[in-house]
């Protein structure tokens, strides 16, 4: 009959294989996170998910024997970097490039040419960023520069003063035309060209192609 001191140790090794069970399966979910073409839904379920899976590790970890364990260190290194990931700029940068997708796709609905235009560019500048974050040495990619860490600063700030770092947490609505935040000269010529377009349409058909 196996002796307690031998049980315990098979009991502290079944936990350790769970925690490394946890760990593999948040390794590629925070992944989701670090995608520039990651969608709205799977930014949503990595974010859930992570912190889930976190406290559940932290649970294994108290457990007697499974801190000590020497395989831990590795599956812990998997959790560390899920939750560096988690808490990363460029999550919060595809959350907003989500709500702004969202944001354009309903300014278009309503012809609202100008928000259409710079919900959109706000969007292909949060995943431009999500992208420029990447660290990959061995391709000569160290992450973000000086210049991209300033750019990140602003448009999270534009993106504030349009509504969708609250709408990114499901709160408040797009400003209202009368507090509009400035827009660039370029995205206003964009906005005015979608509506010259759709007005030499034929009365009664959508132009999707001049507001695509």
């Amino acid at each position: 009959m196996p002796s307690s001191t031998t049980r315990n140790a098979a009991e502290t090794d079944r936990q350790v294989r769970r925690l490394y069970g946890l760990a593999y399966r948040i390794h590629p979910i925070a992944h989701i996170l670090a995608n520039p073409k990651a969608t709205g839904d799977g930014v949503a379920y990595a974010t859930a998910r992570i912190p889930r899976a976190l406290s559940a590790a932290r649970r294994l970890m108290t457990l007697p024997g499974v801190a000590e364990h020497e395989e831990t260190p590795y599956a812990r290194s998997f959790l560390t970097a899920a939750e560096r990931q988690l808490n990363a700029p460029s999550t919060t940068l595809l959350r907003i490039a989500a709500t702004a997708q969202q944001a354009a796709a309903r300014a278009d609905d309503l012809d609202d040419d100008l928000r259409a235009v710079v919900f959109r560019d706000i969007e292909e500048r949060c995943r431009y960023l999500v992208d420029a974050a990447v660290v990959e040495p061995v391709l000569g990619r160290r992450g973000w520069s000086g210049r991209d860490r300033a750019a990140n600063h602003t448009l999270q700030q534009w993106a504030a003063q349009w509504g969708l770092n609250e709408l990114a947490d499901g709160a408040a609505p797009p400003p209202h035309a009368e507090r509009e935040p400035a827009v660039p000269a370029e995205l206003r010529r964009q906005a005015a060209a979608r509506t010259a377009a759709r007005a030499r349409c034929a009365a009664g058909i959508r132009c999707r192609n001049a507001t695509a």
